[in-house]
């Protein structure tokens, strides 16, 4: 995505999560810009709007900055600056909207003081979505699809219950003393505990001997102590009919369900750190989750261990165990798989001398920067679907050029720098050799680029590890 449709993304997408609480405010200011000086008007419009804004209020601004900063037309396009910055340092808009930025102009926006530096890549982020950007399924994208299997097929028994959250112990967002919980549930007392110990930048302990009761209607539910691992995110259900049997609580995740030869056959998936099992008339029966179902009358149970179930999947009535991202296309279902077979020994990466390239102010860094050659085969992609290159990154960031050209940017999010070389096939054919830019975190300047991890100061550390070669096969 460029600079300007990326942009433009952010906005709408801000636009529509804040319109619904706010009230959107502001002005129409226009005017043509002659060869030195501002439009008439201008300043007096300026003074027409009212600076203040109110609590409940939302300010957008947006504007075209026609393409080159330095000219335009044959004239003087700083003038047209002057006129954005001034609006935007007055009226300090809470989404911005630009149309025809340049590189050039970008630059100037990230320089100038009361501008809004965009600390994001320029090419490559894709806010770690469970897909990334080259279609591949990331850990969380497993964790999703169970519950979107789960919510296609226990969508009434779910959104037909009232959420029930316990009081707070602490009014500290950071306190990690208690469990983070709560339940959906009918007036009949039967519903879903929900339980997570994975909050972004906090590290939660373990939880011991947890113990749950509530009140609805007068009936109080008491629900099975458990033991809950830091770390972790899960839900189980208790007071439940499924097919005839009711169960008084299932101490596993449900997933899907489905009726074969008049059984209700149900996949679960193990709670992390939960022994799984099931209680019916107060009797507790351990479940089997080493393959084999628990059959309970007219109930077949069937528990996927933990790490076994991110590999699930659920298609057209059939279960699928697979390693690497699925997906159907026409009617068939295809599985694309990373291989143990490495090429790292065809390729060379080596630090080279510095370099002449352009977007060095968007590594975001007072640092001094590193240049690294990486030499890869023309013919590496040829009779193969794709090699996926993997680094280990200790800097704050960095770009990847072909020649002259930007054709990818890091921010550092996890040490490890990834690209999946089929996204630029047309540059390694012309132009094999690439080159990496990195730049350190520093203690000063503008390096306070957010970052989850912990990165070491004025490293540009980058090490090729891996070069695994992708296969894709129809299921």
């Amino acid at each position: 995505m460029n600079r300007v449709m990326k942009i433009i993304a952010i906005s709408l997408c801000v636009v529509l999560v804040l319109g619904i609480a706010g009230t959107v405010t502001g002005a129409y200011i226009r005017g043509g810009i002659d060869k030195y000086s501002l439009p008439d008007g201008f300043d007096e419009a300026m003074q027409q709007v009212d600076s203040t804004k109110q609590d409940d209020q939302i300010r957008i601004m947006t504007s075209n900055l026609l393409v080159h900063y330095k000219s335009w037309g044959g004239s003087d396009s700083r003038p047209r600056a002057k006129m954005f910055f001034e609006t935007v340092n007055t009226y300090q808009p809470d989404v911005i909207g630009v149309q025809e930025v340049s590189d050039q102009w970008y630059n100037c926006l990230m320089r100038n003081k009361g501008s809004y530096p965009n600390n994001y890549p320029i090419i490559d982020y894709d806010f770690q979505a469970p897909i990334s950007r080259y279609g591949v399924c990331r850990h969380h994208g497993d964790r999703l699809r169970l519950m979107h299997l789960f919510i296609s097929d226990f969508d009434n028994e779910i959104c037909t219950k009232q959420a029930y959250f316990p009081k707070w112990k602490s009014s500290n967002p950071t306190d990690i003393s208690f469990l983070r919980c709560s339940i959906r549930a009918d007036e009949q007392g039967g519903g879903y505990f929900f339980a997570g110990t994975y909050e972004k930048s906090l590290k939660y302990n373990d939880f011991k001997d947890v113990n749950v009761t509530f009140t609805i209607n007068d009936k109080t539910v008491n629900l099975p102590s458990v033991d809950i691992k830091a770390g972790t995110m899960f839900f189980y259900p208790f007071n439940i009919k499924l097919g005839s049997v009711h169960f008084d609580y299932i101490l596993a995740q449900p997933i899907v369900k489905s009726v074969v030869d008049g059984k209700t056959v149900c996949y679960f998936a193990e709670c992390e750190g939960i022994s799984p099992k099931c209680s019916v008339d107060g009797n507790e029966i351990p479940l089997d989750f080493s393959g084999n179902a628990t059959v309970i009358d007219d109930v077949k149970i069937i528990v996927i261990p933990y790490e076994k179930a991110k590999q699930f999947h659920f298609i057209n009535g059939k279960a699928y165990f697979l390693d690497g991202t699925v997906y159907c296309d026409n009617g068939k279902i295809y599985c694309e798989r990373i291989t143990d077979t490495d090429l790292k020994n065809e390729i060379t990466f080596t630090k080279t001398s510095k370099q002449k390239l352009p977007y060095n102010y968007f590594l975001y860094s007072t640092g001094k920067r590193g240049y690294y050659e990486l030499k890869l085969p023309k013919d590496i992609l040829e009779s193969r679907f794709d090699v996926v290159l993997e680094f280990d990154f200790d800097g704050l960031n960095l770009q990847v050029f072909s020649g002259k050209t930007l054709i990818n940017d890091y921010f550092n999010i996890d040490r490890k720098f990834v690209m999946h070389l089929r996204d630029y096939k047309q540059y390694i054919e012309s132009n094999s050799i690439l080159i990496i830019r990195t730049a350190p975190k520093t203690k000063f300047g503008i390096s306070n680029v957010y970052n989850e991890i912990d990165i070491p100061l004025y490293s540009d550390r980058v090490v090729l590890s891996s070069a695994k070669i992708i296969q894709i096969a129809e299921v």
